[in-house]
């Protein structure tokens, strides 16, 4: 059995595979080598953490890269039902079937409407799997909706069974050519039956037919898992921390559009009991586009720029402490590259930090650390494992001082903006070797390794 099964390979599918990899989960992901047709498609995309204006192709190369890296691998295979048998579930993917303690369902957003009719009738004569339930259609009529010509062959595994196919395909170039097929260009408005399905509607016409295959490169979350009901509903500002005429306009447009969305799903009669899109830059900047929660992140622990601006103080801190030190003559190159050479008699502490760690190289001889007795600048490059500090006007800073690389004395922000990136950056990049220390009214009250042998 699985700890986990990841059903989806778009954004989210990604992001869950790797987070499953990084915390050594025994997982299957499932999805396509192509990951979204829909980021393929996408001429720009804005508003993606880390890829700045990319084309959709860009943002797949840059995904696939990455978990290839790693050695994850994409099962292309569709998952036609999943079961939840009662503390795990069961995962039915053509004939095969797969056992997960947990599952998470990143399918996205089906491009196709579900038809009247569907989820009622489904495994009552509605099937979304050829392979599973086709042979039961063996010498009968059947009418096959297809919204994908990859899905083709899946067509004709069922003409090769059933004695009529009624096809109808979202798409005019269809490549299923068989005497007991009939096509016909189209979206099925209904699909007949009360207790089973008995037949469909299609272009103006109506067909008796024993089942009804419905064919989409991915299966909506609800009907996968059966009685699953969506929560809520939300969009992701892109811009909302900017402050200037060009991104608060792109705020209220996305505003604008996902007001729309949620309008018209009501007006289906498809409601959601949260609705919500306010990140910490709208819970800022915008708090009359909260709807029904807001959703604060960065801001949480005190970080970025807005974070004053609620009164709100940095809950993280990353420290070290004074390895050694040692005495410098004037004229003394320190670090590779010897980017910094000593103007005077110089004392240098070494602190066992680098870039290893999650100081960025970029901080090198333009970043300082805090102490009670003031700052001491970096000086030469910042190596993988160490760094060299400026203790020249400090004398009571000694060996095994605690020192502040970020923290309330010493602002995340401000180097961010040194290094050219954003504080979340740098606070994400601190990595596992580096020990975590919980404190609760300034006593420490669990420790943690994230680093395992």
């Amino acid at each position: 059995m699985y700890d986990l099964l990841i059903i989806g390979s778009g954004p989210a599918g990604v992001s869950a595979a790797l987070s499953a990899k990084a915390r050594g989960l025994d997982f299957l992901w499932f999805g396509s080598r192509s990951l979204s047709a829909k980021i393929e498609k996408a001429g720009r995309i804005l508003n993606y953490p880390g890829l700045p204006a990319v084309t959709g192709p860009e943002m797949r190369d840059a995904f696939l890269r990455q978990t290839g890296s790693l050695g994850i691998s994409i099962l292309e295979e569709r998952v036609n039902a999943i079961y939840d048998m009662g503390g795990y579930y069961i995962a039915l993917v053509n004939e095969k079937m797969y056992d997960g303690k947990t599952v998470i369902l990143a399918t996205g957003v089906s491009g196709s409407r579900e038809i009247p009719g569907e989820s009622r009738l489904l495994g009552k004569g509605v099937s979304y799997c050829a392979t599973c339930d086709g042979e039961l259609y063996r010498g009968k009529r059947i009418a096959v909706v297809c919204t994908d010509p990859q899905l083709e062959e899946e067509i004709e595994f069922l003409a090769g069974l059933a004695s009529h196919v009624f096809l109808c395909t979202s798409y005019k170039d269809c490549g299923v050519r068989r005497e007991n097929v009939r096509h016909v260009v189209g979206y099925p408005t209904e699909i007949l039956g009360e207790d089973r399905a008995a037949g469909a509607v299609c272009g103006g016409e109506t067909v008796e037919v024993d089942g009804v295959f419905c064919l989409r490169p991915c299966v909506a979350p609800a009907a996968l898992l059966p009685g699953l009901a969506a929560e809520g509903i939300f969009t992701h500002f892109a811009v909302s921390d900017e402050d200037n005429g060009d991104s608060r306009d792109y705020t209220l447009l996305q505003y604008r559009r996902f007001d729309g969305m949620v309008r018209a799903l009501e007006a289906e009669g498809v409601r959601f009991a949260l609705r919500h899109c306010a990140n910490s830059g709208a819970a800022v900047g915008y708090p009359q586009l909260g709807r029904d929660l807001f959703r604060p992140g960065i801001v949480s622990y005190g970080i970025g720029h807005q974070a004053g601006l609620l009164g709100l103080r940095p809950v993280m801190a990353l420290k070290t402490v004074i390895g050694t030190v040692r005495e410098l003559p004037a004229d003394t190159s320190v670090s590779y590259g010897r980017t910094f050479q000593t103007q005077r008699p110089t004392r240098a502490g070494v602190l066992p930090i680098g870039y290893a760690d999650g100081l960025h190289r970029t901080l090198s001889n333009r970043w300082r650390v805090w102490t009670p007795c003031g700052t001491a600048p970096i000086l030469g490059r910042i190596c993988m494992d160490m760094c060299m500090v400026d203790l020249t006007g400090l004398p009571q800073v000694r060996e095994g001082d605690e020192v502040e690389v970020y923290g309330p004395h010493n602002s995340v922000n401000e180097a961010a903006a040194l290094a050219g990136t954003i504080a979340y950056e740098l606070t994400c990049a601190v990595s596992k070797r580096v020990p975590r220390v919980y404190r609760r009214n300034g006593r420490e009250i669990a420790r943690e390794l994230l680093l395992r042998t």
